[in-house]
């Protein structure tokens, strides 16, 4: 008589503790086959146009970081335009930790088949706690206004652990397909305002100088 094997559910990656750097890879894979089904294609579409929407910013972006504006004459970065799309969703709110080298005081998990990082623990009397609005199971929607929606669980643990002061955009619910939509279009307006902008400016420059 053949015994019924009954197969165990995908493993969380990570639980990675906030409170302590380690040297330890930032979360272990689950183990399983990769899928290549059509939803799993068209999450892979999204997250490429995410991530190139979603550039690495300059150092003008960086240098203007507390207002969010980027280098071409104020306008919002791609970054800064996602932020204010993912802040404007229900549930999201913002919590501000002065760290100065503590610990924060939390843990974060993914799942190997759904998207987004979310807080997995909360120590008791650690910063986090002491700043209050972060709990258990919200996701990490940015991060000092870089969206980590299609960052990976190493990215996100990265930044959470050198980011200081660190601003957290947070939500209790992972943004649906329709919301990261809107996302990316915000980042991908404001791309293009900046280039239209950057563009006008080389061409003034240019007949100025003729």
């Amino acid at each position: 008589q053949q015994q019924q094997q009954q197969q165990s559910p995908p493993q969380p990656q990570g639980g990675d503790d906030i409170a302590a750097a380690s040297s330890a890879p930032a979360g272990a894979t689950a183990t399983g086959s990769p899928s290549t089904s059509p939803t799993k294609e068209k999450k892979h579409k999204r997250r490429s146009l995410m991530e190139f929407l979603f550039h690495r910013r300059s150092k003008g972006d960086l240098e203007d970081g507390e207002n969010g504006t980027g280098p071409a004459h104020g306008l919002p970065s791609p970054d800064a335009a996602a932020c204010s799309a993912l802040a404007e969703l229900p549930g999201a709110h913002t919590v501000k930790v002065e760290k100065k080298g503590r610990p924060l005081g939390l843990k974060v998990k993914s799942e190997e088949d759904a998207p987004g990082v979310y807080v997995s623990e909360v120590t008791a009397g650690g910063l986090a706690e002491q700043a209050g609005l972060v709990s258990a199971g919200d996701y990490v929607l940015a991060i000092n206004q870089v969206p980590m929606v299609f960052k990976t669980h190493e990215q996100v643990v990265d930044a959470l652990r050198n980011a200081d002061p660190l601003v957290l955009l947070l939500s209790n619910k992972y943004p649906d397909a329709k919301a990261l939509d809107t996302v990316s279009a915000a980042a991908e307006a404001a791309k293009a305002a900046v280039a239209a902008t950057t563009s006008a400016g080389a061409e003034a420059a240019a007949a100025a100088a003729a």
